[in-house]
């Protein structure tokens, strides 16, 4: 600090005599302090991101979204490249936050799959399953969770839920019932989903998050995993929902009504629900179809899916 100290007061005193620009030995300390200056800064960006690049991974390991948040690591160390610490520091630290709003909403996730995975021991168990080593790790898992060990927790709720389906090698049918009703369920909810995501994009809406939480579900579903399956078609739809008043003045822009009346398909009945994502239900029979179609669909094909409509004049 003395040295800093000396060096300043010389180097203003050289200004006011006018001969800084002829102090070669001021210049020389100058220009190496300035270097070691840079050095420095660039040694502390590189600790920073290097200490931000471990978080992410960090939540990446627990499941959670980081696409965008790998990005800004990937500018990070671009711009370090070109001795940039200060643009690094800031994609660094950004990249870190968006790690964190993730982390938070996969937390959110593994403390939802507890009471869903409980709801598929208690189906199997009404099944005649012998359910104790699934109830027993449920239990480790909500010890987990109590400590925040997350990690810990996700893993322990799976196994509780592979647990709880593979016990019932002596109900085989029902078994595959359960499995079918949660296929089911997961399926429909993703092409109910999907559409409305391929909508959005269509109007040039961001909808990443929502597009990976649906990847997502899909390699669950191919995997077995339905307690994961469920949760990341949960996010999909509560991301691309937020996205429906923008995606309603689309449709009114291009001039797509949703319907206020009708006859099912199926059974002939008036008592229909339309929803703003795109689909329908009947109410007498339960058959779920889907009333808007494609932009490039004519008149005649979409009133082949849905049969007679009345929209609002």
């Amino acid at each position: 600090m003395d040295k800093a100290v000396r060096m300043l007061l010389s180097a203003k005193d050289s200004y006011k005599k006018d001969d800084i620009v002829d102090n070669k030995d001021l210049m020389e300390d100058l220009q190496k302090v300035s270097k070691k200056l840079l050095q420095d800064d660039i040694r502390k960006a590189k600790k920073n991101l290097l200490a931000k690049e471990k978080y992410v991974n960090e939540v990446k390991n627990m499941g959670g979204e980081v696409v965008t948040s790998e990005e800004l690591l990937k500018r990070a160390i671009e711009v370090l490249g070109r001795d940039d610490h200060l643009q690094s520091t800031k994609y660094a630290n950004k990249a870190a936050e968006m790690a964190e709003a993730s982390r938070e909403k996969r937390i959110d996730n593994i403390e939802d799959a507890i009471p869903i995975t409980r709801k598929i021991i208690d189906q199997s168990k009404q099944l005649g399953s012998d359910v104790d080593e699934a109830e027993k790790l449920l239990k480790q898992a909500e010890v987990a969770l109590d400590k925040n060990d997350f990690m810990l927790c996700s893993e322990l709720t799976k196994k509780a839920e592979n647990v709880a389906i593979e016990t019932q090698s002596t109900q085989t049918q029902k078994a595959m019932d359960l499995r079918q009703r949660l296929i089911g369920d997961i399926s429909q909810s993703i092409s109910q989903v999907e559409p409305l995501i391929m909508e959005a994009e269509r109007y040039g809406m961001d909808v990443r998050e929502s597009r990976e939480m649906l990847q997502r579900a899909k390699l669950a579903l191919e995997s077995h995993d339905y307690v994961n399956g469920t949760l990341y078609v949960k996010s999909a739809e509560e991301t691309i929902n937020k996205l429906e008043p923008e995606i309603e003045k689309f449709r009114t822009g291009k001039g797509v009504l949703k319907p206020t009346a009708g006859i099912c398909s199926k059974c002939k009945s008036t008592n229909l629900k339309f929803f703003d994502n795109g689909w329908g239900k009947c109410f007498e029979c339960g058959h779920i179809f889907k009333w808007m179609s494609k932009p490039d669909q004519n008149e005649k094909e979409k009133k082949g899916l849905l049969g007679r409509m009345f929209k609002k004049k």
